[in-house]
């Protein structure tokens, strides 16, 4: 009863966290327009690669750290490295300005929301590790609530600020991360903080850089790039048409999928050690319930979303957004269902088919742009494609994760 009730309190309020943006956008579609949309999913691009990649994955660490003191250092450490990385590369990008002539407008909202961004992401990792459900999810759900009250208030009190879903973004970031402060400030109280010690658990845990970050970085460079280029190739309008459907169509995913990931990630461990046993149970008990749940998710997207759209969206500006939902339907139906099982290969310490899946993914993205630039292809092409390609590079990875799964390859613990 208790993993029940555990997985339902993750999805419970992830479901809000998400649901809440998605029930405001009949009131945000109307205070903002696409092109600024599209400029808030550019910054929340920049924030997303670097808070993953400055902290060097010391952050995964916390997961499997022995005992509290690691935890906090670790923790200390991976925030440490997030802040000194930003500055050095904000000093960077300003010194390079002066050479150059280049603009650096948002410079300083990035890289200091990169900090806020990271502080978040990592209390939420290091309740995770402790298995305290309630705090996982204030950390999950309050970045989102708060930047959606926020947007909806914002317009009222400063109406002509300039690129305003940028700022609200940042803004909620920071509140959120005063927040949690609270969050953490207990398990701190009895820890003696010393510089030897981050550096020793800094070496006892290179090997999570070593084996995590590169496939870690062909991923988010894989990911991220998608709306790079639709920015660039199709302006920042189409962008935000395009991550406001995406944001719909992965809501499944985003409620279900990754608090279940979450979830089966700690489950498969008893005391920091996997249980292939577990493992084995587990995973084919969650396959059969989220591949049946599947079959209605996409019933739902195709059939339900673009009947209750019309009365969401109102506006020729908006008007694309249904079709781009049926067509990315399908694709991010798969990924539903593989989400939840991803961290198979982490789990096992197997970082080669980690890395076989995100060079497919990154080489699968690039063809991808090569046809879209080569055919000048216009938007609807684009879509479909990236459909094709979303269906077939996570259907590869639910291939990788069963050949580990079935055949129990001999890794060592």
């Amino acid at each position: 009863m208790g993993e029940k009730k555990d997985i339902f309190s993750l999805i419970s309020f992830a479901g809000i966290g998400n649901i809440i943006p998605i029930i405001s956008l009949p009131f945000l579609v109307k205070l903002y327009s696409a092109e600024q949309f599209g400029q808030v999913t550019l910054y929340t691009v920049f924030l997303i690669f670097f808070s993953n990649v400055l902290s060097l994955k010391y952050d995964q660490a916390i997961l499997v750290s022995k005992n509290d003191d690691e935890t906090i250092s670790l923790f200390i450490s991976s925030l440490s490295l997030i802040i000194f990385n930003s500055i050095l590369i904000l000093g960077l990008v300003l010194l390079s300005s002066m050479f150059f002539s280049f603009k650096v407008d948002n410079i300083f909202l990035i890289f200091i929301g990169v900090i806020f961004q990271s502080f978040v992401s990592t209390v939420f990792i290091f309740h995770n590790r402790n298995m305290n459900i309630k705090l996982m999810n204030l950390a999950n759900a309050l970045p989102l609530i708060l930047y959606v009250l926020i947007a909806l208030i914002l317009p009222f009190v400063l109406p002509n600020m300039e690129r305003p879903l940028v700022v609200i973004r940042f803004i909620s970031l920071f509140i959120s991360a005063v927040v949690l402060i609270f969050g953490v400030y207990s398990d701190f109280s009895n820890y003696s903080f010393c510089k030897e010690k981050l550096k020793q658990v800094l070496h006892d845990y290179v090997n999570y850089p070593k084996n995590i970050l590169p496939s870690k970085l062909v991923n988010l460079i894989s990911i991220n790039s998608v709306d790079l280029f639709i920015s660039i190739i199709f302006g920042n309008a189409i962008l935000g048409i395009y991550s406001i459907s995406r944001r719909v169509v992965s809501m499944p995913e985003l409620v279900i999928s990754r608090p279940l990931e979450t979830y089966f990630r700690r489950k498969v461990f008893s005391n920091n050690i996997v249980s292939t046993k577990n493992l084995n149970t587990i995973f084919f008990k969650y396959l059969r319930n989220i591949t049946i749940l599947s079959l209605f998710v996409y019933l739902g997207l195709i059939f339900i979303v673009p009947e209750i759209l019309p009365y969401i969206f109102a506006g020729r500006e908006w008007e694309q957004i249904i079709p781009v939902i049926t067509i990315l339907s399908l694709g991010y139906t798969v990924s539903f269902v593989v989400v939840p099982f991803m961290s198979v290969f982490r789990i096992l310490r197997v970082e080669k088919y980690e890395m076989i899946f995100q060079g497919f993914f990154f080489l699968a993205i690039s063809l991808l742009f090569t046809c879209v630039i080569v055919f000048d292809l216009k938007f609807d092409h684009f879509l479909e494609l990236a459909n094709l390609q979303r269906t077939i590079v996570f259907g590869f990875c639910m291939v990788l994760v069963l050949k580990l799964i079935l055949k129990r390859e001999n890794v060592k613990f």
